[in-house]
């Protein structure tokens, strides 16, 4: 059966006092230094709801008698309403066009709303890697998805491949292929990208 361990984390951006520092502080009139202050609602930014709605669940597992040197690992990191817009009280606004019927003369006519820019950004993971001696072959898929009520925006998606090996003194080498589809920002859809990827990495002792 393998072993498997279940993570999970419940997060949301400190405001307390414990976000702020007296030590790096700007000095009056010199904008050279960059001024820590406390974080607050006002700045926006990932995870600053203020509400226990930001979490993350991890599930990985190994040890398998009929597949020795398999593992996986399955991820999903989710974060509230809102938050990915900055200077916008974590809650962004937005402005959308309504088309609409004169009841009197049957002309049409558009109607523009401010609304609530509200989002939930949700990130999966999904990992498989299998060793044989000093070699590996890892494959790897993440899923980007941006659920909102209005200016809905396509979910991307990334495919890799890849196999390593280990080499003297604590390095490590892998190459590999990643086919991706992005959300455009120049046009609406879905773009795609491929790359040719190679890593080489350094364990500690």
């Amino acid at each position: 059966m393998g072993e498997h361990d279940i993570s999970a984390a419940i997060f949301t951006l400190d405001r307390t006092a414990l976000s702020s520092t007296f030590a790096t502080r700007r000095r009056c009139c010199d904008e050279r230094y960059e001024r820590f202050n406390r974080n607050t609602r006002q700045q926006g930014g990932p995870a600053n709801t203020g509400q226990a709605d930001n979490f993350a669940v991890a599930l990985d597992g190994d040890g398998f008698a009929w597949a020795p040197g398999l593992s996986y690992h399955l991820s999903v990191l989710t974060r509230g309403a809102g938050v990915q817009v900055c200077n916008a009280a974590a809650r962004p606004r937005t402005e959308i066009t309504r088309l609409g019927l004169d009841p009197d003369t049957g002309d049409e006519f558009e109607t523009v709303l401010e609304t609530a820019l509200r989002e939930r950004r949700t990130f999966t993971t999904l990992g498989l890697q299998h060793r044989i001696g000093e070699w590996r072959g890892t494959v790897a898929w993440q899923r980007d998805q941006r659920k909102r009520r209005v200016e809905t925006l396509p979910t991307e998606n990334d495919l890799e491949a890849s196999i390593g090996t280990d080499l003297p003194y604590n390095f490590t080498a892998d190459a590999g292929y990643q086919h991706g589809r992005y959300a455009r920002e120049e046009a609406a859809g879905l773009g795609t990208s491929h790359a040719l990827l190679f890593r080489l990495g350094w364990r500690g002792l």
